[in-house]
């Protein structure tokens, strides 16, 4: 806004449609394959009501949305999606779609992946309460960090994101990561090219 020379509107309605084209392709095909390892972890994003300090609090504050998260070991793909809670039916109806069946998934204790060994070729589930790390893949780690960054970037540079445009800040986030090692520049000609066919007014971004 303050480098545009913007009003708020139109930079926030901006960089909506930038993120809309950071929204990766659907999968052509599931990722993974043979001996490759996954890690497949959840959270909630959301702060306390308790915290939100403004004079008329949305009716959102304190509300928290449940994310789960994929992450592909070798190639360091992550995926990322809004979940409407975190039960073992919506978890495993999300994550086995997405990745092949002769991969090795690892998770956390969480009795929502209970039963992944019948689909995959394996699963591991690490107990926190028990072990940080069972062994040299036995652990999930990437997906946690990735969790981390996301929380800590959601919060210090947005403060506050509605329920309602959520996926599109995930989309931000997943693009982020899954581009690591790319240049600032690589980056920004891949989300240029993602551009074509793409539009998004915005009567579709305020009307409820």
């Amino acid at each position: 806004m303050r480098e545009l020379g913007l009003s708020y509107q139109s930079a926030w309605f901006m960089t909506h449609r930038i993120r809309l084209v950071m929204a990766q392709e659907p999968l052509a095909s599931m990722l993974g394959g043979e001996n490759q390892v996954f890690e497949i972890d959840e959270t909630f994003i959301g702060g306390k009501k308790r915290n939100n300090r403004h004079r008329n609090p949305r009716k959102e504050a304190g509300k928290k949305v449940a994310v789960m998260t994929l992450i592909d070991r070798e190639g360091g793909k992550a995926v990322t999606r809004v979940v409407p809670n975190v039960r073992k039916k919506t978890l495993q109806t999300f994550a086995k779609p997405i990745v092949d069946k002769s991969a090795t998934i690892v998770t956390d204790a969480h009795l929502s992946y209970e039963g992944l060994q019948d689909h995959f070729a394996a699963h591991h589930a690490v107990h926190h309460s028990k072990h940080y790390v069972r062994a040299v893949i036995l652990h999930t780690n990437f997906a946690e960090s990735y969790h981390s960054l996301l929380k800590r970037g959601l919060v210090g540079a947005f403060h506050h994101v509605s329920e309602r445009h959520f996926p599109r800040y995930l989309s931000e986030f997943e693009l982020r990561w899954n581009t690591r090692k790319m240049t600032d520049g690589e980056r920004a000609e891949c989300v240029i090219k993602a551009t074509e066919g793409k539009w998004l007014t915005y009567k579709p971004l305020v009307t409820h």
